[in-house]
This record gives C-alpha cells, structure tokens and sequence, in this order.
C-alpha cells in the first residue's frame, strides 16, 4: 500500500474537521442547520437539541466510508473488521 494511501484517513480527517469549522465557509452553517429538538425532556422544562451532523464524530463516520471505497475493501474484510470490535455495535448486525 503506498504510503499516500496509508495517510489519507488521517488527512481527511484533519481537512474536513479545518474546513467545518472555517467560520467563512458556508459549510458549517449548513451543517449546523440540521437540528434534533427535544422539548419537555421527561414532562419538565428542560430541553435540548442537537446538530448531528456537526459533531465530529459524524465526520469519522463519513471518513471511515470514504477509507473503505479508496483502499477498495472487499464487504467480507470489513464485517471481519467490524466483528472483532471489543463492543457490540448495531453495524455489525449488517455483516
């Protein structure tokens, strides 16, 4: 594997993680605007929201895809991989 292609999970992190956060860019505006509300949490008057696709973890997830597509992972390696993760995740009831 060349060393290129080896490094560009961690490249794109960083970049997407820069460019989201760029108060210039309209990118982050626009993935703050997806919101999940949640009001009267437990019948009282707190409340909270959310805007998944901003957390960075969203960005590692979408990371992860990219990875699997640019180092053309066969489906049978990645339910290998995900099925030697420590935790039960819900993923790997689509192996």
């Amino acid at each position: 594997m060349p060393l290129l292609l080896a490094w560009m999970p961690y490249i794109l992190v960083a970049l997407i993680l820069v460019l989201t956060r760029l108060q210039n860019l309209p990118l982050k505006a626009w993935l703050r605007s997806v919101k999940l509300q949640f009001n009267n949490i437990l019948g009282t008057n707190i409340s909270t929201s959310i805007e998944p696709l901003y957390l960075p973890g969203t960005i590692f997830l979408v990371v992860i895809f990219i990875t699997v597509f640019m180092h053309k992972m066969k489906r049978r390696r990645c339910c290998t991989t995900i099925k030697s993760f420590p935790v039960n995740i819900t993923v790997q009831s689509m192996c």
